[in-house]
């Protein structure tokens, strides 16, 4: 998991915890995918001012009860132009 955001989940998936691109070494959840947020949760955002949804405001939002859905398909990175040019490639070739 190393270089991606993580989450530690309970059962339930509600979500404990969010450590921004651990060094952890194994197995764990990668922070990845689609984030459904409600209306309040988007209201919060501090308006004028710089912020990170993984380093500031999950975070603070972890007592809003946010869940995570596990998932054990394919990860494609696009956080750098190197691994968004290998995603853009790996989807062409399944792509007809």
């Amino acid at each position: 998991t190393g270089g991606f955001g993580t989450v530690t989940m309970q059962a339930s998936g509600k979500i404990i915890n969010f450590q921004e691109k651990a060094t952890v070494s194994g197995s764990g959840w990668v922070n990845a995918g689609i984030y459904l947020l409600s209306q309040n949760l988007i209201n919060s955002i501090p308006e004028m001012e710089e912020s990170s949804l993984e380093k500031d405001l999950f975070p603070s939002w972890r007592n809003n009860a946010l869940y995570g859905f596990p998932s054990s398909g394919p990860l494609l990175d696009i956080g750098t132009a190197e691994s968004y040019l290998k995603a853009q490639n790996e989807i062409s070739s399944h792509i007809e």
